[in-house]
């Protein structure tokens, strides 16, 4: 954040340390234009992480804001065109579950911001072309495709990747009740403090309130707890309510 303030003043002098950040936030920047952004927005650079009152605020609201967004841009930083993509740590990683997730377009980059395919896009949400841009009704259901397409290579690495069906990549719906479904993407994502696996999953359940930040474990345990207990969700009074059959996992 500190960084980004000295870019807009003109002040900021890159040192070895930090060049390849600075790289990255300028190409990010002009990667955006490409797509006719006039704003362009990234965590590590637009929240104040030494701000706890930014950051209750801001980490409930990140699925939003990446939901409409004109774009999502990804940067594989372990990974180069034609290589195995699914490899890289973007897919191993918490916070980036809502990044692929989230999004109508989203668009990845190699190490090196070349394009993994030529498409504008690899992956489209089936509501960019149904219920966005005021297409409903007949006119909407003429647009869908009668069979969905083959998946390209790029979404079927994404699938293996990360156990994510084909039905939820294209399009899901925040929502308590799918809790179950979203702890079991968690399962192999790692962050860096223990309490963010939880934090990073809000928006996916639709939990749109400002969370109080406590660091360690006690958080974490509401959403991930040991092996051997039952969680009980349903789409019922609220995100943890038991007043109808719960489903277990």
């Amino acid at each position: 954040m500190d960084d980004v303030n000295a870019i807009r003043s003109g002040e900021y002098r890159p040192t070895d340390d930090k060049e390849s950040a600075y790289a990255k936030i300028t190409a990010f920047f002009a990667k955006s234009r490409e797509y006719n952004c006039f704003y362009a927005w990234f965590d590590s650079g637009c929240i104040d992480q030494k701000n706890d009152a930014e950051l209750a605020e801001s980490i409930p609201a990140m699925y939003k804001w990446y939901q409409n967004a004109n774009v999502c841009i990804v940067r594989l930083a372990g990974a180069v065109v034609g290589s195995n993509i699914s490899d890289d740590e973007w897919f191993r990683r918490g916070w980036t579950l809502q990044e692929l997730i989230a999004p109508t377009h989203l668009k990845i980059y190699d190490v090196f911001w070349k394009p993994v395919t030529i498409d504008r896009y690899d992956i489209i949400r089936e509501a960019d072309w149904t219920t966005q841009g005021n297409i409903s009704g007949p006119l909407a259901r003429s647009l869908k495709p009668e069979n969905p397409p083959e998946p390209s290579h790029v979404t079927r690495e994404i699938l293996n990747a990360t156990g994510i069906d084909s039905i939820s990549l294209s399009r899901f719906p925040p929502s308590a009740g799918r809790a179950p479904l979203v702890i079991s993407w968690m399962a192999h994502r790692q962050t860096t403090q223990p309490e963010d696996r939880a934090y990073c999953i809000i928006g996916l359940l639709a939990l749109y309130i400002q969370v109080p930040l406590e660091r360690g474990e006690a958080f974490e345990k509401a959403f991930f707890p040991r092996p051997n207990v039952c969680v009980c969700l349903h789409e019922g009074a609220g995100p943890f309510g038991m007043d109808r059959d719960p489903i277990g996992v």
